[in-house]
């Protein structure tokens, strides 16, 4: 009866130098062999001693053996222990004790199998000190070596060593080698399917068929052999970990497989986030011809002349504005892309290069959270309120990335939880326009709209979201109460001749109920001027005007309040703080403008006596109870008015 092989595994590339090769590769063979010498202390004293001499050959100075059962699982750098040397002395020769480790395996019935893999990743040094020691320590019956290198990398290694016998030295040590034949590319691709299905679930493809085109443009064409599969596999289990949920996992998976086989152009894509995502002001210029060369060079410069047309059409598909450069066709989806999270969404793209959420972005979690609990006023305001102290990318604030995340993610959303979530947002939009999300070109007043518009144009009829629009507003704070009064009725205002009528289907409210919601709105007006709330709008000037237009074309109602409220000193350091504002200037050559004061004073005369609230400014600044802060902005306000006059 045969006897089944006992297998003894020798991952060779885990030691660092050529002496622990020689210590490690006799450590495992004692202790694999151990248990069938253990019959003939003689045989395991013999083997003992001959892997000590083996491993006492290389340059192991200080290295002593415990005495302990196994001694080789005991080998130790010190110095000072002559216990290798004591070790080591006997009157018997190497061929003496070679053949004692030789009978003893005759008459025993194991087999062994020792599987010694990847010696073409060790150093020439390292991979000739694996050849000598199957050579010198190895021949022992029943012991078959299994030895997987890549033939032509060893031969090479070889031959620096050996110059004049070259490959006849591995011939002397090798009696059969067998090439194995290269793995199909069907075979390689079938081997990462079985690899990354337990990295990538059905919920992180997503769209299967935008998956495999972009494996089959950028992904399979890298594979070679079965390592480049187990490489980026293996990178894949734990990079895609940091990242899950936020990430396109197609996308994930191109610019990973581009970071490990090509990182000239995995580090152009990571420097270049303005020319492919942004607005880049230093994007190439010049001919159509010119400036694809110019991109083919800045991405592709160093890459072969075959590679380089798969790659472009690989880096067409990860971000398609470069179709515009090398293909003279366009595609613009961003809502959709920022919604799947791919590699061309601006605010997403950062997550792809460091492993974490981009600071741009808001947790999927948290977005999908939102959504399914929409109908929850208490929980939606809480969140954006919560938001607003928290500050991501550029200083803004989380509350307005979630404005800009939750539009792309509208359709998600139940039409009957519209309106509570507009409600419960509406009644805090004054609280959300803060200073640090004014980017221009849009802040969150205007991202607001946005986000109101995605719920409804497009997924209901103009009947229905009117009715939802108009029920969501009747208890909105005032500022933003006025503000999208003021955008859905433009639509329904005389266009100029040049300009075309606005299209129905981009109507928000019918006009019946913009002239209701108009009614509802001044009548919050008169009340909020009539206890003096209106003061503390943060859009008070913005108020002001629209407050002028809704009350048609008598003048006395706003300009009664206003030439009242002049009179009142915390009154006149409000309406400065209103109508202060700011614009940028700068000098050729100038990457940031400078800031300055700006008095937003054009047409007040139809709000207020003009005159009199230039002299009341100067007043107000006399007066010694001026809190210094106060005194700033008023001071600013009245020297911007009197440099603009």
């Amino acid at each position: 009866m045969i006897q089944p092989l006992t297998i003894l595994q020798f991952q060779c590339w885990l030691y660092r130098s050529e002496d622990a090769l020689a210590v490690g590769f006799i450590r495992e063979l004692y202790a694999g062999l151990r248990p069938e010498l253990s019959q003939s202390d003689t045989a395991l004293k013999a083997l003992q001693l001959l892997g000590a001499r083996v491993a006492a050959t290389g340059q192991l100075l200080g290295a002593a053996v415990t005495a302990s059962g196994n001694p080789f699982l005991g080998i130790v750098i010190s110095s000072g222990i002559p216990l290798l040397t004591n070790l080591i002395k006997t009157d018997e020769s190497d061929k003496v004790l070679q053949d004692k480790v030789v009978r003893a395996l005759k008459n025993s019935c194991g087999r062994f199998l020792v599987i010694i893999d990847d010696i073409d990743r060790l150093s020439p040094d390292e991979a000739l000190v694996i050849f000598r020691l199957v050579k010198s320590v190895g021949r022992l019956p029943n012991v078959i070596y299994l030895l997987a290198y890549d033939r032509i990398t060893t031969e090479k290694a070889v031959e620096q060593r050996y110059p004049s016998e070259g490959s006849h030295y591995l011939e002397k040590i090798v009696q059969a080698g067998f090439d194995l034949p290269e793995p199909s590319q069907f075979q390689l691709i079938d081997m990462f399917n079985s690899q990354i299905a337990e990295i990538f679930d059905d919920e992180d493809i997503g769209d299967q068929h935008y998956f495999s085109n972009m494996f089959h443009a950028v992904v399979a064409p890298e594979f070679r052999t079965p390592r480049d599969v187990l490489r980026l596999s293996n990178a894949l289990s734990v990079t895609f970990q940091a990242v899950r949920g936020e990430v396109n996992a197609a996308d994930f998976l191109a610019i990973e497989t581009l970071r490990l086989f090509r990182p000239g152009v995995y580090q152009s894509v990571r420097s270049q986030k303005s020319v492919l995502v942004g607005m880049a002001l230093d994007a190439p210029r010049g001919s159509q011809k010119e400036v694809a060369d110019k991109y083919e060079q800045l991405f592709l410069g160093k890459e072969s002349q075959n590679d380089g047309g798969r790659l472009k059409d690989g880096l067409q598909k990860l971000f398609p504005r470069l179709q515009s450069i090398w293909s003279n066709t366009h595609d613009t989806d961003d809502k959709e892309w920022a919604k799947a999270r791919r590699v061309c969404s601006q605010p997403h793209f950062d997550t792809y290069f460091r492993f974490a959420l981009s600071p741009y972005a808001v947790p999927l979690r948290e977005v999908r959270e939102l959504v399914r609990r929409a109908d929850e006023p208490e929980f939606v305001k809480s969140a954006f309120l919560n938001a607003l102290g928290n500050h991501l990318g550029e200083g803004r604030t989380k509350a307005s990335f979630l404005l800009e995340e939750l539009a792309c993610h509208a359709g998600d959303m139940e039409i009957r939880k519209v309106t509570p979530f507009l409600q419960a947002l509406y009644s805090i939009a004054d609280d959300l326009q803060v200073e640090n999300d004014d980017v221009f070109p849009t802040d969150n007043k205007r991202r607001l709209y946005q986000l109101t518009a995605a719920l409804l144009l497009n997924r209901t009829e103009l009947p229905e979201r009117s009715k939802i629009l108009f029920n969501a507003i009747q208890n909105a704070s005032l500022g933003w109460l006025v503000y999208i009064i003021n955008s859905v009725s433009r639509g329904y205002q005389s266009p100029r001749d040049d300009e075309a009528h606005t299209s129905p289907n981009e109507f928000l409210m019918t006009k019946n109920d913009v002239q209701s919601i108009t009614e509802v709105a001044l009548q919050r007006i008169r009340e909020a001027a009539s206890d003096g709330s209106i003061l503390e709008v943060k859009d008070l000037a913005f108020v002001l005007f629209r407050w002028r237009d809704m009350a048609g074309d008598s003048l006395e109602e706003v300009q009664g309040f206003c030439n009242a409220a002049l009179e009142d000193d915390q009154s006149i350091i409000k309406f400065a703080r209103a109508f202060l504002g700011h614009s940028f200037v700068g000098q050729f050559g100038d990457f940031v403008g400078r800031k300055i004061d700006q008095a937003q004073v054009n047409g007040i005369e139809i709000l207020m006596d003009a005159g009199r609230f230039q002299e009341r400014l100067s007043e107000v600044l006399d007066s010694a109870s001026l809190e210094p802060d106060d005194q700033d902005i008023v001071q600013r306000f009245l020297n911007a008015w009197q440099q603009g006059s």
